[in-house]
């Protein structure tokens, strides 16, 4: 599952500012707002009342964006611990280990 613009959509919150949220994610502002105006219509609802123009927090979340941001920071959640938990599974060692050892050969001289 890709949830970058789950991620994106969090960072955008927590920011305040689309601006700032697209420097702190290395893309641009232009494609941050598609990503916004994708989410919107996939759910079909406003997620954020943008306030065009001033400094600072430029927008506030709707009803819909609070419970968006909410699930968004829970799926996130548990994409993190799922690959964490698969990665130590990978690279945990397991199994048994025997050595043999043969004695050694008279040497012929």
């Amino acid at each position: 599952m890709d949830t970058s613009y789950y991620y994106n959509f969090i960072i955008l919150v927590q920011t305040g500012n689309m601006t700032q949220a697209a420097n702190i994610l290395h893309i641009t502002q232009p494609a941050l707002s598609k990503q916004l105006k994708y989410l919107e219509a996939e759910f079909g609802t406003p997620l954020l009342h943008i306030k065009r123009g001033q400094r600072g927090a430029n927008f506030r979340l709707t009803e819909a964006g609070r419970i968006f941001y909410e699930k968004a920071q829970q799926l996130c959640a548990i994409e993190e611990a799922t690959y964490e938990d698969v990665k130590r599974l990978n690279s945990a060692v397991e199994g048994t280990l025997r050595i043999t050892a043969h004695p050694p050969r008279a040497q012929r001289g």
